[in-house]
C-alpha cells in the first residue's frame, strides 16, 4: 500500500556505470532511494514529503542515535 521503506543514504540497486568516450574515465552514480510520503506521529496519517531530498528529524533524535552508535 505505501511503497518502499526507505532510509536515509539508501539507494536503488547497482550503481550505473558511465564512459566517457574523450577520456575513457568510467564513472559511478548510485540512484538515491527518496521518500514521497511518511507517517505522521501526531495523527497517522500519510503525509506528503515537501522536500524529499531533505530528512527531517525530531528535536533530540540525533542524541538518542549518537548514544546508540558509540555502544
Amino acid at each position: 500500500r505505501f511503497g518502499y521503506l526507505c532510509v536515509e543514504g539508501m539507494q536503488f540497486g547497482a550503481p550505473d556505470e558511465h564512459v566517457d568516450p574523450d577520456t575513457g574515465e568510467v564513472t559511478t552514480s548510485a540512484r538515491p532511494v527518496l521518500p514521497s510520503h511518511f507517517k505522521c506521529p501526531q495523527s497517522g496519517l500519510c503525509l506528503q514529503v515537501e522536500s524529499p531530498a531533505v530528512w527531517v528529524y525530531p528535536e533530540g533524535l540525533d542524541d538518542d542515535l549518537t548514544h546508540m552508535s558509540e555502544a
